[in-house]
């Protein structure tokens, strides 16, 4: 298992994401996922040429992998009036994946708005899910959803994981899992071997239990070591390698209640995190 990092950390804290690029490599990293808010929106990229050929110049001078793009579709999934808008951007997303050879693609979840029923919002999100994984399927990519873990959500429990793929039911959808989302919702390490063989991703955060936080790997109370145990056990590398993709988690550091500021530097937070969580999962591999 390789062990990556999303830009979102220097992405919050005001850096460009050519420049992130290069941030990374000084972190000893080469598995990135690519944060797709400020400069690494898909619209913005496909827009933009120049930032788009800086930010695959940096990628490639520093030897960069993209393990996955984190696309936040703009408007709710569970409002069916943004369907063909949030398409739109997840078909420019995929693209940019493709360009960058990578196989992975985050599809976010959305939640239920005020005044419209859970069963509404659920139909909404699977159609909009089916259309996508349509495109993905074309493209050969693979999309990947994960459970939010706060009550307005509608996907937030691993029961609510399993019953959008199975309705999907598409080869091009399957799971990132989110460590610092089960410790919010109390996730027990052996509750992941109902995912076996259909986790393509996974996401490293950290989090004191009440709040997904995204503090520093080793600083809250995530089983982190045992999640990733667990994986494992439910065939992370043997679906990666079906896939022909790397079996890479990411760590997710943006603490959303400390101002960037206030924070030490991204590197430092990146490099911290890594050398805890390799202290405790000693089989990551950085290259």
């Amino acid at each position: 298992m390789k062990l990556g990092v999303n830009t979102s950390v220097w992405s919050r804290a005001g850096y460009s994401l050519p420049e992130t690029l290069y941030q990374v490599s000084k972190t000893g990293l080469r598995y990135v996922d690519i944060f797709g808010k400020g400069h690494g929106d898909p619209t913005l990229l496909s827009q933009n040429k120049e930032l788009l050929a800086a930010m695959e110049g940096a990628l490639n001078q520093n030897d960069l992998i993209v393990a996955s793009y984190c696309a936040l579709v703009p408007r709710n999934p569970g409002n069916a009036s943004w369907n063909e808008e949030n398409l739109a951007y997840m078909g420019s997303s995929m693209e940019l994946a493709l360009r960058w050879n990578c196989k992975k693609v985050i599809l976010d979840t959305g939640e239920r708005e005020k005044g419209l029923s859970f069963d509404a919002a659920w139909l909404n999100l699977q159609t909009l899910a089916r259309r996508c994984a349509d495109k993905a399927e074309k493209l050969g990519i693979i999309l990947t959803l994960e459970l939010e873990p706060y009550g307005y959500h509608l996907v937030n429990t691993l029961e609510k994981v399993l019953e959008l793929v199975a309705g999907v039911s598409s080869p091009a959808l399957l799971v990132n899992v989110d460590t610092g989302h089960l410790n919010v919702i109390r996730a027990e390490p052996s509750d992941l071997m109902c995912l076996r063989g259909l986790v393509a991703h996974v996401h490293l955060s950290d989090n004191l239990g009440a709040l997904d936080s995204h503090d520093e790997i080793g600083l809250g109370t995530a089983p982190n070591g045992a999640y990733l145990r667990a994986l494992m056990e439910a065939g992370f590398e043997e679906t990666a390698k079906r896939l022909s993709a790397p079996a890479v988690a990411s760590m997710e550091i943006h603490n959303l209640l400390i101002p960037p500021l206030a924070t030490p530097s991204p590197n430092v937070q990146v490099i911290r995190s890594k050398d805890r969580i390799m202290a405790e999962f000693p089989g990551l591999e950085v290259r």
